[in-house]
């Protein structure tokens, strides 16, 4: 694969974590979880949001991994 075609792909893949963790943080405010829980969901939430859109503009030395590791040699 290219390297677009896999940077897409762990976009993607960022998106549908950060939805889940959207929707665990609405779940948990609406039960009424503690502080510390839903800030442990926020934080990741945060966090991966941030990966994605350093990824979206090619930022990648602001990633907290190596954007080769996401490459596979053949």
């Amino acid at each position: 694969m290219d390297k677009e075609t896999v940077i897409k792909q762990e976009i993607l893949k960022l998106s549908i974590e950060i939805a889940s963790l959207r929707y665990d943080f609405d779940q948990a405010r609406e039960q009424g979880l503690s502080y510390s829980f839903t800030s442990l969901i926020a934080r990741e939430l945060c966090e991966k949001e941030r990966i994605k859109r350093a990824l979206e503009l090619g930022n990648f030395k602001d990633l907290p991994y190596n954007v080769k590791l996401l490459f596979k040699e053949s």
